[in-house]
């Protein structure tokens, strides 16, 4: 079953936090971190990282010194030497969350801003009259639905932007389960989407057809308290 697991952000890391949170992740992520110009930026991709150290360390009994991530050919990181894990990482706004399986997994949250519609000719046709079929008012909230479906899905496939957004289509049909259409294009899969604040959209694909039903969330101090 896929368990997901959230931080908010509701203060930046002190400064000492962050130089300890540097000296606890991998060198690509320190130096990724370091290369931001938004501190915000930065805090959020060490706490991203630390954040599913802090899974494995609690799951796998490892230690911090133990863990290491290898890349799939796309650039997707696993754990070094235990084909059996799978995770996957998101984060937008205040928030920060990952998902971990025992089987691939996809998850993403997107904060909802105002945005111009464009980017939505990249949706397939049929995603683009679903959207189009909706009030103007709630056209933003909708966008932000098959988003975060579409990118959970991709990130779940594990290809990155390789996979076009056009090239399958999420079905939305109202309490009918969500679905990808073409169904055989990656083999079965299982899209869920998850209320974590207001104002966010969040959704998972799994390969399984579990998942949790809650969100296990912290705080930044919690995090950082913990094992």
């Amino acid at each position: 079953m896929a368990e997901i697991y959230g931080v908010h952000m509701s203060r930046p890391p002190r400064s000492g936090e962050v130089e300890y949170m540097l000296s606890n992740v991998s060198e690509e992520r320190r130096a990724k971190a370091q290369k931001y110009v938004k501190p915000d930026d930065a805090h959020r991709s060490l706490i991203a990282e630390y954040l599913i150290r802090a899974v494995i360390r609690s799951k796998l009994h490892l230690s911090n010194a133990e863990i290491s991530f290898v890349s799939g050919p796309y650039g997707k990181p696993r754990v070094g030497g235990i084909p059996s894990f799978h995770f996957n990482i998101a984060h937008s706004g205040a928030w920060i969350v990952c998902a971990v399986d025992s089987a691939p997994v996809g998850i993403d949250v997107e904060e909802i801003k105002p945005m111009s519609f464009d980017v939505a000719q990249f949706f397939s046709e049929q995603e683009i009259r679903w959207l189009m079929s909706h009030q103007e008012t709630a056209r933003t909230s909708c966008f932000y639905d098959l988003w975060t479906l579409k990118e959970s899905y991709i990130k779940w496939v594990g290809t990155g932007l390789s996979l076009p957004l056009n090239s399958f289509s999420i079905m939305l049909d109202g309490d009918a389960p969500v679905s990808v259409q073409p169904a055989e294009l990656h083999g079965p899969c299982f899209l869920r989407q998850m209320d974590i604040a207001p104002g966010y959209k969040m959704a998972v694909c799994s390969t399984k057809d579990a998942a949790a039903e809650q969100i296990i969330i912290r705080s930044v101090d919690e995090l950082l308290a913990g094992p």
